[in-house]
This record gives structure tokens, sequence and C-alpha cells, in this order.
């Protein structure tokens, strides 16, 4: 993995989700976001970071214009998804919020992010696995 300046790695660069079939969208999307809370086990990303850190709000809010997290994701955006890139792009929004905001050296809230941010494609490709949908040739989680 590359290393930022200041020695915190690179963000991930990660293949977009292939298409999955509809009747099996929210299945998918639930079985991920299953995966990736079971990995957060400090749920440093389970609700709003305001909310969690109340006096972070204004500095939080001048810094991520787009705030979101793994609760939000569940209780708000799943049953709008009309593509499985949607949850990457939402998954991805949280943990590039989390390394814009503590962009530092090497902080352990940034690592961890990274961590579970470079895991969340092959979540992808194992629940596609589980739930038998084909990726295509040539699709690849690394």
């Amino acid at each position: 993995r590359r290393r930022r300046e200041g020695g915190a790695p690179a963000t991930p660069d990660l293949a977009p989700w292939p298409d999955i079939e509809d009747d099996k969208l929210v299945d998918v999307c639930e079985h991920i976001m299953k995966r990736i809370c079971a990995l957060d086990r400090s749920d440093t990303f389970s609700a709003p970071v305001v909310e969690t850190y109340p006096a972070l709000a204004t500095t939080y809010y001048k810094v991520i214009r787009d705030p979101m997290d793994f609760r939000t994701i569940r209780e708000d955006r799943m049953d709008h998804y009309e593509s499985i890139q949607e949850l990457q792009q939402d998954l991805i929004l949280v943990f590039s919020n989390c390394c814009k905001f503590n962009n530092g050296p090497a902080t352990d809230i940034y690592e961890h992010a990274i961590k579970l941010w470079s895991e969340i494609n092959h979540i992808f490709q194992v629940t596609c696995n589980k739930f038998r949908i084909r990726l295509p040739e040539g699709w690849d989680a690394s």
C-alpha cells in the first residue's frame, strides 16, 4: 500500500462494483452492511459524527460537505438505492470524510478508515459469492 506524506497510508483506489440483479439488491446491501459494521468493532462509523461528538459540529461542517455514516446508510439510504454502486459510493464517502477530517500524520482513526475502505470490494465479492451472483469476467476486488 502506498503512503502519503507524513506516513499515513494513501486512500484506496477501488474498482467500481458491477451491476447486480435488482431482486437481490436489498439482500446484498444488508449483508454488506452487516459485514462492514462487524469490522468496525469500535463503532467509529456507526452514527453521525456530530451526534457522537457534538463539540466538533461547527468545525466538522466546515470541512465535510456531505456527512455519511453506517446508520444513515441503513436507515435513510438503503431502501432508496437503485444500484449497488450507490452503496459503494456511500461507504467510500464515510471513509473519505474521515480521512479528510482527520488529515494529519497517521492517526489511528485515519488508519482505521483506510483499513475498512480497503476491505469493501472484498466484502462485495464474498457477498456476491454467497448470493450466487456471477461477477463479470475480469472484475477484481483488489
